[in-house]
């Protein structure tokens, strides 16, 4: 999902008229900024005559329009054909400050749409058909099984991609600490001895961890020779803390935690800071970033766009750069404190938002020259009290291409973003969250990881969106506890952020608070988790 989905405050409206005839204006809605589990193929435009300025395309689930001149707000008309029967399945209005949106709908329907700007006597694009059709899953993983030979630990299958955890007591116990460390590539590892201790060992490869752990008892006084060892029992770690080995440690324990949240006032900044310690906030909208800080919660600044179809190679790196240093001048005083730091582009790599060629070489040399454009910059005024300059991050490949183009790029970044929503194949994935992509992030990368949007809608009986299944609003606050659970105990996480503070739309109940401003029960659970304390709405 992407973020103008958070700043998109749908205004429902009856259709007005017969049942059999409604007006094409009267069937309009925004369907959300979704990715889709459903693949969507486009079909033939209906009238290709039509097109001009506004022209209306399709790439995979999103649909691009060409902008019209002083027009801020548009309306998209959507008119569904089940096995070739068209009947009118929504009937919104949306005012949407942007010429993208992804789409969603069922399997096997037809959807056809056309896009105006909203104001008097402007006319529609031509059409675009999508048919929607089920989309594959990649296989998971095989989770490593441990054996402990001595003070030895080896698994199959081996793996460059390895981390290890060394906890104070088994999983699920009371006061369980742990340290994550990095493990040298292979099959086997020796950790370093801890005189008249009982440690319990496990190991993740490839993104998934060991169903079980392993103990090794260490004589007091012992530097060398094997120690006593038992099994572990199942289960995930909890709680994080500094210790010894190599790699990261201990950063879990202050990871941040917080909300996608802009737009809605002072009032609600306010009702964000009695809870929250970050807020991630889009920089396009008519809200200061001093609204948040200036309550004690820090922000995370989004310089999403501005998007352009033609790739990040059609905007102007320095004046880009420029313009993000003069917003967090006068928006965070210039103070890292205030705003600790700054993404550079929303989804770079999505053509929903860039265009057909957002994957290629070229944008990603565009993107990777503007990272260094932004990074000099910054330190170049500074220095150290910099805020951190936060790279998009959705694969290996992609994160391949930036380096090709720029060998050190890891010296021109402080950390990666992922969107980490847990997809529509299952119940137990999409409960989970993107697990393997935090993790791919962090094996890939080495950087700290900020989860800058996860969550689960909570609209019973309408249509899974394209990233999440439908929750209840208890099931909602028991994935959104244990996934930031989760993201601590991986020690890597710097920082979690919730998609989204309110309901939007009629499917997209991602909030923790209703479009009204009622709190559901995964406020609690998300300030608990914030605050690394038990969760009271989880039982």
């Amino acid at each position: 999902m992407n973020v103008l989905s958070g700043r998109v405050r749908l205004l429902a409206r009856r259709a007005r008229g017969s049942r059999g005839a409604v007006a094409p204006a009267a069937i309009a809605l925004i369907a959300g900024l979704l990715t889709g589990p459903l693949a969507p193929t486009a079909l033939a435009a209906a009238h290709p005559h039509s097109a001009g300025r506004r022209a209306l395309r399709v790439h995979r689930h999103t649909l691009v329009w060409r902008p019209v001149r002083h027009a801020s707000r548009y309306v998209l008309s959507e008119v569904t054909s089940v096995h070739g029967r068209a009947h009118v399945v929504r009937s919104k209005v949306a005012i949407v400050h942007s010429t993208h949106t992804r789409v969603h709908g069922t399997a096997g329907a037809t959807v056809t749409y056309r896009v105006r700007a909203k104001r008097p006597r402007s006319s529609w694009t031509n059409s675009v058909k999508i048919r929607f059709t089920q989309a594959a899953r990649p296989a998971a993983s095989q989770a490593p099984a441990l054996t402990l030979t001595g003070d030895r630990i080896s698994w199959t299958p081996a793996s460059s991609q390895l981390l290890g955890a060394i906890s104070t007591a088994p999983r699920g116990a009371a006061g369980r600490r742990t340290t994550y460390v990095s493990i040298p590539a292979g099959a086997a590892w020796t950790p370093a001895r801890q005189p008249g201790r009982t440690l319990y060992y496990g190991v993740e490869v490839n993104g998934r961890w060991s169903p079980s752990e392993v103990a090794i008892s260490w004589p007091a006084g012992t530097t060398s020779g094997g120690g006593t060892t038992t099994t572990g029992g199942s289960g995930t770690s909890t709680t994080t803390s500094g210790g010894s080995g190599s790699g990261v440690s201990g950063l879990g324990s202050s990871m941040l935690v917080g909300l996608n949240e802009q737009g809605w006032g002072q009032s609600s900044a306010a009702d964000v800071a009695s809870s929250f310690k970050i807020d991630r906030m889009d920089v396009s909208y008519n809200e200061s970033a001093r609204d948040f800080w200036s309550r004690g919660t820090a922000v995370d600044m989004l310089f999403s766009g501005p998007y352009n179809t033609g790739g990040v190679s059609a905007l102007n790196a320095s004046s880009w750069a420029q313009n993000a240093l003069n917003t967090f001048q006068s928006q965070c005083d210039g103070s890292a404190v205030n705003c600790p730091s700054i993404e550079v582009l929303n989804e770079p790599y999505g053509s929903w938002f860039w265009g057909p060629n957002a994957s290629s070489a070229i944008n990603e040399a565009a993107y990777a020259h503007l990272l260094v454009t932004t990074y000099t910059l910054f330190h170049a005024q500074y220095g150290a009290s910099s805020p951190k300059i936060l790279a998009a991050f959705s694969s290996g490949s992609w994160w391949a291409g930036l380096t090709a183009a720029v060998p050190n790029i890891d010296d021109y970044v402080d950390g990666v973003t992922v969107h980490a929503y847990g997809g529509t194949s299952s119940a137990s994935a999409s409960a989970l969250g993107d697990r393997g992509l935090v993790t791919d992030a962090y094996q890939t990368t080495g950087k700290p990881i900020w989860v800058t949007e996860f969550g689960w809608p909570t609209a019973l009986g309408q249509p899974a969106t394209g990233d999440s299944l439908q929750w209840s609003d208890s099931a909602q606050a028991v994935n959104t506890y244990n996934f930031v659970d989760w993201l601590r105990s991986t020690g890597y996480v710097a920082a979690a952020m919730d998609f989204n503070y309110r309901d939007y739309g009629t499917n997209d109940f991602y909030g923790v608070e209703t479009e009204s401003g009622t709190k559901k029960p995964a406020w609690t659970a998300l300030a608990e988790a914030a605050d690394d304390q038990a969760c009271t709405v989880c039982g």
